[in-house]
């Protein structure tokens, strides 16, 4: 199977920070499992080099002068020149899949609308929460904020949650507006969501459920190769007499709160990073002999750090999505303390530590004693650490994803969406069914082409639970069907024996099948139901009641497939030639 070529999207191509870092990472997976892949950014004085910056579209500086920041806005609304480079890179490079990263404001999601429209799949990584939250964040002043999930977003410009400004938070209100989640998704195959908690979120935000797909992040192959290096942690006697800290000293990270556990407890912390609060924190804790900044620390360092510790800690005080340093410290076969807070404490079981009340220090000193005074098994965290963010198997689920969008079905939909399988023409009676499902709740997927496709994905292009999926390989209908709560049969002309009943009878799937031709013959109420051809208020209620019903599919697949066998169909027609 030929590998689809993959343009990735990114605001900045150097290690600014954890979105790119990421998206670096990801390019390199790629390539080393012999993708042709390109890369789109905005041109940076700090960008590594590429043999594709000259597609990419000049720098904008919102602190700039007043025409700066003019381009700047524009920019965030999709205006000016990045429509030209981008549709040059795809002119030239004719991606099969657009991976996005983070997109926002200095290149914006007008790319995502660029490519959907050329019949490009779009995948989108998402690293925080700008598509629920103006403010990317959902902080406002330092604490947890949910204004804006689920409904208007113009309570970031109420607020100000925009650094402070006025004027930054009403960009932010206006980008929000011309990229709403009604946009956002009908542009999108697949949001790739690396933890369970991002993807609640943007469910509650009413992004559409079969869009989201959850995989987490993945450690590099040399740092899996680095981290395996070392002795899987070894026992918890072998560790060092601390813990630790890896990362950012500023507030929403909650290392303040951990400060204030840590000057109480007997135990030596070891802090790495900076940040905003360094100084600050360093001055208040000096006389704190347990307590020992090491300022920024190299890669190397930090494997070594966490390979000693007895356990690293996580205080986080805000929405964590799928935090690394949860994973590299697990990897090294160290336990973690972890708030509960966002995507953390996914990562984390009584296996390979312990969690606490983000934000409170007592509940997180009491985590630290029964870490501390908890034998784990470090080997064992390390083994199975590794195996689950190693870069083999993300990109293993990444590649399915990849083929997913093109036909086959992830896991992730099983039983959440009900689907017809053919041609898009007036007999089959899609308008039917179309016009049925757009009044109901239930995602419909739509496998098949035909004179009608063009027209009916217009007519229903905002319909968040409407998916067309195009026409899709014969081996992959089976895995379609399989995962469906049950398949449609709306003609409204004479079927014969139609072999997409047979089929998804044979698959275990129930069927919803128009009393039209010979459809009735091969449905009971064992198997499904049927409504009247043509009537899509009886097919609503066909619909409805499928839905509801908990049918026997084991059955239904064995009573099709010995009914519907060659070796069946052989007897029957040797009855007939010796007859």
């Amino acid at each position: 199977m030929k590998k689809p070529r993959v343009l990735i999207v990114s605001k900045f191509y150097y290690r600014r920070g954890g979105d790119c870092i990421y998206a670096l990472n990801l390019e390199q997976l790629l390539r080393d499992n012999g993708h042709e892949v390109a890369v789109f950014a905005m041109r940076y004085p700090d960008n590594l080099p590429s043999v594709w910056d000259k597609y990419w579209p000049s720098q904008v500086d919102f602190s700039g002068s007043g025409a700066d920041k003019l381009a700047a806005v524009g920019r965030t609304l999709g205006l000016g020149e990045v429509r030209k480079c981008f549709g040059r890179i795809l002119d030239d490079f004719r991606p099969d899949v657009v991976h996005l990263n983070n997109i926002h404001s200095y290149l914006s999601p007008v790319v995502a609308f660029m490519a959907h429209k050329r019949g490009i799949r779009v995948v989108w990584t998402l690293h925080d929460y700008k598509l629920i939250c103006p403010a990317y964040s959902c902080l406002r002043r330092g604490r947890v904020c949910e204004l804006c999930i689920g409904r208007s977003k113009l309570p970031v410009a109420r607020t100000r949650c925009m650094k402070g400004s006025m004027a930054a938070s009403a960009v932010a209100w206006l980008e929000a507006l011309r990229w709403n989640r009604s946009r956002l998704a009908a542009s999108t195959d697949t949001f790739i969501c690396p933890s369970e908690f991002m993807a609640a979120k943007m469910k509650q935000d009413g992004f559409p459920a079969t869009k989201l797909r959850v995989l987490n992040n993945f450690i590099t192959a040399e740092m899996a190769t680095a981290m395996s290096a070392h002795p899987e942690g070894g026992s918890a006697e072998q560790a060092g007499p601390y813990y630790c800290y890896v990362g950012r000293l500023s507030p929403e990270k909650g290392v303040d709160t951990l400060l204030k556990a840590a000057s109480t407890l007997p135990y030596t912390l070891k802090v790495a990073g900076g940040g905003p609060l360094a100084e600050e924190l360093r001055a208040r804790y000096a006389h704190s002999p347990n307590i020992q900044f090491l300022g920024h620390i190299d890669s190397q360092s930090i494997r070594n750090l966490l390979a000693g510790a007895k356990f690293s800690i996580i205080p986080s005080e805000w929405f964590e999505n799928n935090p690394l340093a949860v994973i590299e410290s697990l990897c090294a076969g160290t336990p973690v303390v972890g708030a509960r807070a966002g995507g953390i404490p996914e990562l984390i079981d009584d296996t390979c530590g312990t969690t606490f009340r983000s934000g409170d220090a007592a509940d997180l000193a009491t985590a630290v004693e029964r870490a501390w005074n908890t034998n784990y098994d470090r080997n064992s965290i390390a083994r199975n650490a590794l195996q689950r963010y190693a870069p083999t198997a993300y990109y293993d689920n990444l590649l399915t994803l990849f083929n997913n969008m093109g036909g086959v079905i992830s896991p992730i939909y099983h039983g959440l969406y009900y689907c017809y399988v053919g041609r898009l023409s007036a007999e089959k009676g899609v308008s039917t069914l179309l016009e049925a499902a757009a009044t109901l709740k239930y995602p419909l997927l739509i496998a098949g082409g035909g004179p009608l496709a063009d027209e009916l994905r217009a007519r229903y292009a905002d319909s968040r639970n409407i998916i067309f999926l195009g026409a899709i390989a014969s081996e992959d209908v089976g895995t379609l069907l399989r995962g469906a709560r049950f398949s449609v049969m709306p003609s409204e002309c004479y079927e014969n024996n139609p072999l997409a009943v047979i089929e998804s009878l044979c698959a275990g799937t129930p069927v919803v099948g128009a009393r039209a031709g010979g459809i009735p013959e091969l449905i009971d109420h064992s198997c499904g139901t049927t409504f009247r051809s043509g009537d899509a208020t009886d097919l609503c209620a066909a619909i409805r009641r499928t839905w509801d019903t908990a049918y026997d599919r084991s059955l239904i697949s064995r009573t099709a497939i010995q009914h519907y066998s060659p070796q069946y169909y052989y007897r029957a027609l040797s009855d007939i030639y010796t007859d």
